[in-house]
């Protein structure tokens, strides 16, 4: 699927950045699969792993369900581009999250690292990616490393 994006005919911005975000999201679910089942034995940081697997999923579905809700509700005119449904996508996501580690928080007085891994991604990612979309290196990387 990878390959396909850099040779669909999207805009290479855009490419590079979905392909950007892809690679984020397949790291942190690699990552969180580990991490629980490094943790099997602690039920409650495991079980913070294992929601975290599902949490990197949730950006590309996030961003399809606000473009799709608001070109259905202004009949296919959005008022934003690409970029900056990201952006909105990985605040949502990362304020869900907050939400998730006060919840915790209040009830068990922890702030399990499986949240906080994501929350630092979701701040890095958001503070790299306009950079990235228009890297010569990262589109350089891509092009030798997908198309080969």
């Amino acid at each position: 699927m990878l390959p396909f994006i850099l040779s669909s005919g999207i805009p290479s911005d855009i490419a590079y950045g979905i392909l950007f975000l892809n690679f984020i999201a397949l790291g942190g679910f690699s990552f969180s699969i580990w991490m629980g089942i490094r943790n099997v034995k602690n039920i409650r940081i495991h079980g913070r792993w294992m929601v975290a697997t599902v949490i990197w999923s949730f950006q590309p579905a996030v961003i399809r369900l606000i473009d799709f809700s608001i070109r259905k509700t202004t009949n296919g005119n959005s008022p934003f581009n690409f970029t900056e449904l990201v952006y909105i996508s990985n605040a949502i996501i990362f304020l869900s999250i907050i939400i998730i580690m006060l919840d915790d928080y209040r009830k068990e007085k922890v702030i399990y690292s499986s949240y906080m891994v994501i929350c630092i991604t979701m701040i890095l990612m958001s503070t790299l990616y306009s950079y990235i979309t228009k890297a010569s290196w990262w589109g350089y990387f891509l092009e030798s490393v997908l198309k080969s």
